[in-house]
């Protein structure tokens, strides 16, 4: 089996793939930040960076911030 294209530079997250309920996609890294769009659970976003607390994600053309915990695929604290 060629791995090839299965392998990227571009590193991934899946949005809450415990939760039971959609998780909140923000305009701003702050928990009061507006909201720009409700994410489904276990759904694919781009990660373009992590300050430890929060990850600005994209998804097609809509994009924000998630609460890093929230986020499968970035250990705890981890920084991108």
């Amino acid at each position: 089996m060629d791995l090839g294209p299965l392998l990227s530079w571009r590193r991934t997250g899946i949005v809450a793939p415990w939760a039971k309920n959609n998780v909140v996609l923000r305009q701003k890294p702050t928990i009061d930040g507006p909201i720009t769009a409700w994410l489904e659970p276990r759904v694919r976003v781009n990660l373009r960076r992590c300050d430890g607390k929060w990850c600005a994600v994209a998804q097609g053309t809509v994009s924000g911030f998630v609460k890093q915990t929230d986020l499968w695929g970035v250990y705890p604290g981890e920084v991108l």
